[in-house]
């Protein structure tokens, strides 16, 4: 496997990335299922390594992704027990190190690829997530902080050795989760301008379309239509299978591409307003091959 960059990542920085991305709601039942449910996917990838030796080119990948949900699902859970990451990973290495200046990567440094060690760490790390998840069907957390600390210091180190027998840096993958998760919930957004933003009016997908999509019966046969401004678009539509599928309303997917992404050969073609003044994009995105 490739070396990890060596990025640091403070916890509380972590933190925060997690706490402005979690959707979960207050309760922990779902924290406690997510983590547990990451773990399982860790181990998964060490699985589709071993079935699919060389094939699974994304191995390195899925791990560090996977490392980076687990940390964020353990700070859920921390969040919601009246803990923190920060203070379960201080206490985990260094219980006289400020939780406010640990980094994830305290936890374990890559020291070189060792698939046994680190199918041993995610035995161990699936264990401690099956207590954690036993002992809070069990209350064993109600108004009890130090004993969900203590259980999650005993998850952590068993994670930090996985990582480090994967050879994969805890702060690369808390890097990476909060870049995937600042994609997908963005603290402020921006939004990009559209792909044939400055173009002819001509070339450019309609700003506002109205779309008339209904089903007519034709001689005994549904077709679904669409219409706008009184004029058809496209082709009456049957779903050309058996049994039927609702494939006949599938324009609404490539109209959807088109009015969220700002994105669709298909509608280009339709409407005809292929980008005829950029002649690769032309061939190459707006062309045939949709």
């Amino acid at each position: 496997m490739t070396r990890a960059k060596n990025q640091r990542v403070v916890a509380e920085n972590f933190e925060r990335s997690a706490a402005a991305s979690d959707r979960l709601g207050r309760d922990m039942d779902t924290a406690i299922l997510g983590l547990v449910g990451e773990v399982g996917s860790l181990v998964s990838a060490l699985k589709k390594k071993r079935r699919d030796t060389d094939g699974f080119l994304g191995y390195h990948d899925a791990v560090l992704e996977e490392l980076g949900d687990v940390l964020w699902y353990v700070s859920a859970v921390a969040r919601r027990g009246g803990t923190s990451l920060s203070d379960v990973l201080a206490r985990a290495t260094n219980p006289t190190q400020e939780a406010s200046s640990v980094m994830l990567g305290s936890l374990a440094q890559a020291k070189g690829f060792d698939e046994r060690a680190f199918e041993r760490a995610l035995l161990e790390l699936a264990g401690e997530a099956g207590d954690l998840a036993k002992r809070f069907i069990g209350s064993a957390y109600r108004d009890n902080v130090d004993a969900l600390r203590g259980d999650l210091i005993k998850l952590l180190r068993p994670l930090g050795r996985a990582a480090a027998a994967a050879e994969v840096s805890l702060d690369e993958a808390g890097q990476k989760n909060m870049a995937k998760t600042q994609d997908r919930w963005p603290t402020e957004q921006k939004f990009p301008p559209l792909f044939d933003e400055g173009l002819h009016i001509d070339e450019q997908l309609p700003r506002l379309l109205r779309v008339e999509i209904y089903e007519r019966e034709v001689n005994g046969k549904k077709f679904v239509f669409q219409k706008s401004g009184g004029i058809f678009l496209g082709d009456r539509l049957t779903d050309n299978h058996l049994p039927e599928d609702d494939y006949r309303f599938h324009d609404v997917f490539h109209l959807a591409y088109a009015a969220v992404l700002g994105w669709s050969p298909t509608i280009r073609a339709v409407l005809k307003i292929k980008r005829k003044s950029l002649p690769k994009i032309d061939e190459n995105e707006d062309g045939a091959r949709t």
